[in-house]
């Protein structure tokens, strides 16, 4: 290969870089890749229910909080203990994926 073939490269190699910069965000608009954020399903965030006076174990690290029934409770360090409106306030998601009861 000589040094001029390898000087066509680089440039033919620049010029279709230099075309998806150009013309590849306008065609991505175009049809709807950006939207695909908005068709993500939307995790369910725990609502605040009546048995929010239950005593959790929130684990700082993770941003869960364990119940008084699971393996973990008051186990994992560093936690601290805190009523279950005051978990889901400060942004704890359950554990298990459900609230305490």
């Amino acid at each position: 290969m000589t040094y001029r073939t390898c000087q066509n490269i680089v440039l033919i190699g620049s010029f279709f870089l230099l075309l998806d910069i150009l013309f590849l965000p306008p065609l991505v608009e175009k049809w709807g890749a950006v939207d695909r954020v908005d068709r993500l399903p939307q995790l369910n965030t725990p609502t605040v229910a009546a048995a929010t006076i239950v005593k959790v174990w929130a684990y700082k690290k993770t941003g869960l909080y364990y119940c008084p029934d699971s393996k973990l409770y008051g186990k994992v360090k560093p936690g601290v203990y805190m009523t279950q409106e005051k978990a889901l306030e400060r942004g704890y998601r359950p554990a298990g994926q459900d609230p305490c009861r």
